[in-house]
């Protein structure tokens, strides 16, 4: 099914044509997307580079699986980005010697990462636009769910 934003045909598939399936798969995809809106730019707001690249690949699942693989590539750029920061500000501290254990666990799984946005010109537009996108794109979920 091929929506102005979305394409659940995806999602037809999986819930193999089951219309009681596929309302709760909807249902399941609209209640995460609260997690999504309100998360992503709070992370961005509060520099929480970790748990921005965390929610951004949480969050790339969800758009791809109803039809937005434009976003889901884009999620992917914010998840990088943020992970890039997030070793940027590790590196610091490592240098510093100030690494907590939690720190530490973090700067083994982000050392290889190349791409960063510290001055947020990429960062601050994407998380802008996702959150304008996905909105509508949710907006446009409710109205397919109430319909059936």
């Amino acid at each position: 099914m091929k929506t102005k934003i979305t394409d659940l045909t995806f999602l037809q598939e999986v819930a193999d044509n089951n219309k009681e399936a596929f309302n709760e798969l909807l249902g399941i995809l609209i209640e995460q997307s609260v997690e999504f809106i309100e998360a992503i730019p709070k992370y961005l707001a509060e520099k929480d580079w970790y748990l921005l690249g965390a929610i951004a690949h949480k969050a790339k699942a969800s758009v791809r699986t109803i039809g937005m693989s434009d976003w889901g590539n884009k999620l992917e750029t914010i998840e990088h980005l943020s992970k890039g920061n997030a070793r940027l500000y590790l590196e610091q501290k490592k240098v510093g010697g100030s690494l907590t254990s939690d720190e530490e666990k973090q700067w083994v799984l982000l050392k290889e990462e190349q791409q960063s946005d510290i001055n947020l010109t990429q960062l601050e537009p994407l998380v802008e636009e996702f959150v304008t996108d996905y909105t509508l794109a949710i907006e446009e979920l409710k109205e397919i769910a109430y319909s059936l």
